[in-house]
């Protein structure tokens, strides 16, 4: 056998892990380049296409991401003056998965995320996503017959902010084909901040339009609706739609005279389901005019406010509610109608929901009471109060309606029939159980001379 050469072997080996290493390199940058991953801070991607997307110019500077299958999106681009930020738009028809890793999307004039309204989009962030689009344009853009379903973990979240007349999450104004109508929109979880533009929702419907159907099944979400638009529903002058929460915490906040869940200013409610496991904060937009209602309708320069809607809360549901408060006429109810009033002089607040009472709960300093607020409650029921002091104080009292209820650290309403006020008050806790320091002054005076003594005992030896 015979004899190999060692040092040519070596270098032969050598040679071939060096040429497998650089040809999976090259393999792993055109994948890369290819695949279905968009880098948005690439504005000429060599080849301009990859699995799922394609590229076309929209300016010097920027372009379209065309996604027509599932990608991940990665990157950032843009800023609230440039007109040539990188954008995402859905082919139409498309059925896809979308991931946002920790994308930032900042446009001057264009919609940061347009679906078309035959889309169908499943979109998971991770991370940290911020998305922005210039006027006229929802931050995503949902028009009538598309579909958006978000997921995302509790630490994964997406920031999106609609443009002037467009929604933060739904309708745009500059949708061709849909105008500014609503499609459908499921939050099952994440982290989801929307604010709506002037005259728009923060989630649902942009100027003029209804709110769509929306679903909120986790996750903690946060809507804010521009002037005159609801937190999450219509736009200025429109309802609802059909809105479900069957999960999740959400809070969410009316533009002026816009409510909190419900319709625009003018607008009436919708159908809205609140089910059990849901933890709701809705806020009525406060106005020069007229309130919105916290749930239900939007105020209004009328004789009558809009219809309330359809409106169901799950009596397991925790829902505080606070309507909007009316300068010249009326304030929204906290559940029902939005505040209405005409010339000036007749003035009229909201009714409340037929079923439903506000329980009033309040905590003085050094401690708490939950749930707190304006909590609602469902007409026949119980509503149970948790009572906490901080750590070294006590409950000192509980009013009811005005009247001294004890000093336990809960209470319970019983079959509710009408509104009710609670109050904690809370005071120091006595030291009982400590032991004086005159007495521990004698102890130690005792041990000292006993110390004493045994010293001077062992002196004597």
């Amino acid at each position: 056998m015979p004899k190999i050469n060692k040092k040519l072997f070596a270098w032969v080996l050598a040679f071939a892990v060096l040429t497998t290493a650089v040809f999976a390199l090259g393999f792993a940058v055109y994948a890369e380049s290819t695949g279905n991953v968009i880098d948005l801070g690439d504005d000429n991607p060599t080849p301009d296409s990859g699995n799922g997307w394609s590229f076309a110019k929209l300016g010097s500077y920027a372009g379209i991401y065309t996604v027509t299958g599932d990608v991940t999106i990665t990157g950032s681009t843009g800023t609230e003056t440039d007109q040539y930020a990188n954008i995402i738009k859905i082919a139409p028809g498309a059925n896809v998965k979308v991931t946002l890793d920790n994308v930032t999307i900042i446009t001057a004039f264009y919609c940061a995320f347009d679906m078309d309204g035959s889309a169908t989009v499943e979109l998971t962030i991770i991370g940290d996503n911020t998305l922005m689009s210039g006027s006229a344009r929802a931050g995503i853009q949902v028009p009538q017959g598309s579909s958006l379903i978000i997921n995302g973990g509790e630490t994964d979240s997406l920031t999106v902010t609609g443009g002037d007349n467009s929604a933060g999450i739904g309708g745009g104004t500059a949708s061709v084909s849909s105008g500014s109508s609503c499609g459908s929109i499921t939050i099952n979880g994440g982290a989801v901040t929307a604010y709506g533009g002037s005259y728009s929702a923060g989630i649902g419907g942009g100027y003029g339009k209804p709110g769509g159907n929306i679903a909120i099944n986790g996750g903690t979400v946060n809507a804010f609706g521009g002037k005159y638009g609801a937190g999450i529903g219509g736009g200025i002058g429109q309802s609802g739609g059909i809105i479900n929460i069957n999960g999740g915490t959400v809070k969410a906040t009316g533009g002026d005279g816009g409510a909190g869940i419900g319709g625009g200013t003018s607008g009436e409610g919708g159908n809205i389901t609140i089910e059990a496991g849901a933890k709701i904060a809705a806020v009525g937009g406060s106005a020069s005019n007229y309130g919105g209602a916290g749930i239900g309708s939007g105020g209004i320069s009328s004789s009558a406010s809009p219809p309330s809607g359809n409106i169901l809360i799950d009596p397991d549901a925790e829902v505080t509610a606070t309507g909007g408060i009316g300068t010249a006429y009326g304030n929204g109810a906290n559940v029902g109608g939005g505040g209405h009033g005409y010339n000036g002089t007749h003035n009229y607040d909201g009714d409340m929901y037929p079923g439903y009472y506000t329980i009033t709960a309040a905590a003085g300093p050094n401690g708490t009471i939950a749930p707190s607020g304006n909590v609602i409650a469902v007409e026949g029921y119980n509503k149970n109060f948790i009572i906490t002091p901080d750590s070294g104080y006590a409950v000192a009292s509980v009013t009811v309606d005005g009247e001294v209820a004890g000093v336990n650290n809960s209470y319970r309403f019983i079959n509710i029939t009408e509104a009710h006020a609670i109050e904690a008050a809370f005071c120091e806790k006595p030291d009982e159980e400590k032991i004086p320091v005159s007495c521990f002054d004698r102890i130690l005076r005792f041990l000292q001379m006993l110390f004493d003594c045994i010293l001077d005992f062992i002196k004597l030896f």
